[in-house]
């Protein structure tokens, strides 16, 4: 069996376009509308706290309890060029006396390698020289050009040490370059780790493939996709609940309103009856009406068609 890179124009690779589009548009569409929240939460003090929350959530690198401080400094420097010189210095800030490209081709018998092998020590300096050029030079949408390095990184294996780790941290800044920002609103890489197996067969499948790496390339942008998914969630519900809390700012609310009003904010798509509340309340089936009657006054809360007991309750999403 032959490894990709065992062929001579191994970096010639084939990606079928027409089956990647799609989803490469989504991205770029879901991008754009979370940078769109971004700028609202940072312009706007009262959805700064928002931002800030998310921007907190950054995934931690394989192993490694923390990014180190370099790393951040790669990220506000995203549009710096990539020097070898600079790739050394990712790599020794995460590994100790790291810095260096290895100088054996022995293989570290990790079981999720699979057996694959990446290029032999001699050929590292030159393979990274072109990977490098590629990264600078090539005028490709950043967000595929992050899939391709990552794959390429891995499969060349350069580093003793850290290789996959250091592939995430170059398609994080390709990432950034493709949004113009140091900072993502979405964890990302970590997607990679909840099913560890299904990672490892997909670049194993492209690394012994002829150069077609389509598959790849596709499972990258799906589980980016998937990130970007995940935070539109969050920030939508995120910013509904800081809106409504807004609006109520002027309203009096007894104590008990103001619970039931939290409880429907951590439950946004919920319907309550008034003998769950008095039973969530422990208060009486009377006082729960009272309580949904004074906030269907003041046009927090719209009633169901429902008559009776069956009768359910609802943010009114009109007054927020």
């Amino acid at each position: 069996m032959l490894f990709i890179h065992q062929y001579p124009d191994w970096t010639n690779f084939r990606i079928s376009y027409l089956k990647i589009a799609d989803l490469l548009c989504k991205i770029r569409f879901l991008q754009g509308k979370l940078q769109g929240k971004c700028a609202f939460a940072l312009s706007n003090e009262n959805f700064q706290g928002i931002q800030e929350e998310n921007l907190s959530n950054l995934c931690k690198i394989d192993e490694y309890s923390e990014i180190p401080k370099l790393f951040f400094s790669a990220e506000r420097n995203f549009s710096n060029e990539l020097t070898e010189k600079r790739l050394f210095s990712f790599h020794s800030s995460l590994i100790f006396n790291g810095g260096r490209y290895k100088n054996s081709s022995k293989s570290q018998n990790l079981d999720y390698l699979c057996g694959f092998r990446g290029v032999s020590a001699d050929r590292i300096p030159k393979e990274m020289e072109k990977l490098i050029r590629f990264f600078n030079l090539s005028e490709m949408d950043p967000v595929l050009k992050a899939a391709i390095v990552h794959f390429w990184f891995v499969t060349i294996r350069p580093f003793s040490k850290g290789n996959g780790c250091m592939a995430r941290l170059l398609s994080d800044l390709l990432l950034s370059q493709s949004e113009h920002s140091e900072k993502h609103s979405y964890s990302f890489h970590s997607l990679f780790f909840e099913d560890k197996n299904s990672y490892f067969q997909s670049l194993f499948q492209a690394q012994t493939s002829n150069g077609d790496i389509t598959d790849w390339i596709f499972y990258f942008l799906s589980k980016l996709h998937l990130a970007l998914e995940n935070a539109q969630a969050n920030w939508a519900q995120k910013f509904s609940a800081k809106k409504s809390e807004f609006s109520l700012s002027g309203i009096a609310l007894s104590e008990r309103e103001q619970l039931l009003i939290k409880y429907l904010q951590e439950n946004p798509h919920a319907k309550i009856s008034s003998s769950e509340w008095a039973k969530i309340s422990a208060i009486s089936h009377d006082s729960a009406l009272r309580d949904f009657k004074n906030l269907q006054q003041k046009n927090i809360l719209k009633k169901s068609k429902e008559k009776g007991r069956s009768t359910k309750y609802f943010f009114n999403e009109e007054s927020f």
